[in-house]
């Protein structure tokens, strides 16, 4: 897998859909890449579903999009994971608030920070980490926050008793509160991480990861907490009228992932959907149809080859001793569109045993012999990423590239040094690992 900064662009206000549209437009344009885009991923905004929609147009009226574009709009799932979880907080929007004040009064002073960190000596609490503010637009620091201050519990507990002018002490059942909700939250930091990931496939995993944080709001039981028991409900609104829009769209990949394919898939839909779930599964089961056939089209000889076999099935003697047996063979011939295709083969084969570490990609290209079209497929479906947090990280980087003593570059200047300085460090983790890989072999031909 590989990853660039291609465009790092200033769009002009105001940024509607057909303002990014045409920014998106001429990039790829540039590039010469429209015949290459499988999906784009994007936060949930407005803007972002009109320019997906005229780009989808554009791509379709020039033949460009397999599927009819059904996979090409890929929400973010760190993004949805930010919208429920921000959600949550406002209902419990007062616990959070007097855990977020009690940190910053340890923070207040170095006393203060002496004083607490003695607390917990004496307490005898082994937990190294130390409470840290929370940034309020990054729900995660949120949880982290709470986390870390709930296995500090005993610690402002006796801070509270031994510091009169400690004001913000929760109470024992906002303690309570706290905890269920970190163990609520703990599902979605968890899911964050791992589709967050830009060294590791996440198009396969993102399934699996939603699905834990739909079964982590479905079978919550909060018991009599009426707080709590509104937030989750909350939460499920917001994550159910996620889940209706990306559903197909996240199933997908995971048919790729040999671990285990469309049964699986077909397991979790009907456990999803219920009596619905026979229509959900026929569509998957269409669009998969669909885009296999798309890409047999585009692989050279396949058609060919499927003509040379029906020529030779179709070979029939009407004299000789072998007529008969060979009239009654051309009348059951097995057709040519009945013969099994890749795609038969590969979802008849048993899945492959979920233990130890596994490289879907390069199970893909070693069995790429075996299946020429499906592993084109998988190449374009396993590597749309599942989140936008791997490109948005590029503006943690323009920090660095626009201080106060740079404040004046020129737009296509900052976009030169963004991009530049991608390209090095990425073209920097290829070389050292050709580098270790090389130095691997040299000792090894040095033992031998």
């Amino acid at each position: 897998m590989h990853k660039r900064i291609m465009k790092f662009s200033v769009v002009k206000t105001p940024h509607t859909g057909v303002a990014l549209f045409n920014v998106i437009l001429k990039a790829i344009q540039e590039w010469n890449i429209e015949d290459k885009i499988f999906a784009i991923t994007l936060d949930n905004a407005s803007n972002n579903n009109a320019m997906v929609k005229l780009s989808r147009k554009n791509l379709l009226e020039k033949h460009l999009l397999y599927g009819t574009g059904k996979l090409l709009h890929q929400r973010c799932a760190a993004h949805v994971i930010n919208l429920i979880c921000t959600a949550g907080f406002e209902v419990i929007d007062p616990v959070v608030q007097k855990i977020r004040e009690s940190v910053k009064y340890i923070h207040g002073s170095q006393s203060r920070m002496q004083k607490f960190e003695e607390i917990i000596q004496q307490l005898g609490i082994s937990y190294g980490k130390r409470p840290k503010i929370d940034t309020s637009t990054r729900w995660n620091s949120t949880y982290l926050m709470l986390d870390t201050c709930y296995e500090l519990k005993r610690a402002f507990e006796s801070l509270s008793q031994q510091d009169l002018e400690y004001p913000y002490a929760p109470t024992v059942e906002e303690w309570e509160k706290a905890r269920l909700m970190r163990e609520l939250l703990r599902t979605f930091f968890d899911a964050t991480n791992v589709v967050s990931g830009s060294l590791y496939p996440t198009a396969n995993l993102h399934f699996d990861e939603i699905w834990e944080v739909k079964m982590a709001l479905e079978n919550r039981a909060i018991g009599e907490n009426f707080d709590l028991t509104v937030t989750i409900e909350y939460m499920r609104r917001k994550f159910n009228r996620y889940w209706k829009l990306t559903w197909l769209q996240i199933s997908f990949p995971v048919i790729f992932y040999p671990r285990f394919k469309f049964g699986y898939i077909e397991f979790r839909l009907r456990k999803a959907f219920g009596n619905n779930a026979d229509s959900k599964i026929a569509t998957v089961k269409k669009l998969l149809k669909d885009l296999f056939k798309e890409y047999s089209q585009l692989t050279v000889g396949s058609e060919e080859a499927t003509q040379q076999v029906a020529d030779v099935q179709l070979i029939t003697s009407t004299s000789g001793r072998y007529a008969d047996w060979d009239i009654h063979m051309s009348l059951n011939a097995t057709s040519t569109s009945e013969l099994p295709s890749e795609l038969d083969t590969y979802l008849a084969k048993p899945t492959i045993p979920r233990s130890g570490h596994f490289d879907v990609l390069a199970w893909w290209r070693s069995n790429s012999l075996e299946y020429p079209i499906l592993s084109r497929m998988a190449r374009d479906i396993l590597v749309v990423p599942a989140s936008s947090v791997a490109s948005e990280s590029a503006f943690s980087i323009g920090k660095r590239v626009i201080s106060d003593d740079r404040s004046q570059l020129a737009p296509e200047t900052v976009e030169a040094l963004v991009c530049r300085q991608d390209w090095i460090r990425a073209s920097s983790k290829i070389f050292i690992y050709s580098i270790c890989n090389y130095d691997a072999l040299s000792l090894h031909e040095n033992i031998l």
